[in-house]
């Protein structure tokens, strides 16, 4: 994992390193369950989301946007 933690706008946020150029961003949880430079598990949770259930998630490649869409099929 590479960050785990508030981001002011964004609130908890976590970014996990997925591999060379790879990164995986999920922002708006109200709560973390994991702490940065921690090692995560298949099925781990990360984390909770507020009341309205609205969490971002974004794939990056080399600090640019990819649309995750093939991988979520």
């Amino acid at each position: 994992m590479a960050y785990a933690g508030p981001l002011t706008g964004w609130g908890q946020v976590v970014i996990l390193d997925l591999g060379p150029g790879w990164r995986a961003v999920i922002a708006g949880l109200e709560q973390l369950d994991v702490q940065a430079d921690a090692r995560v598990s298949d099925g781990q949770t990360l984390g909770r989301s507020g009341p309205d259930g609205d969490v971002y998630f974004e794939l990056r490649r080399d600090e640019r946007p990819i649309d995750p869409g093939p991988w979520l099929r």
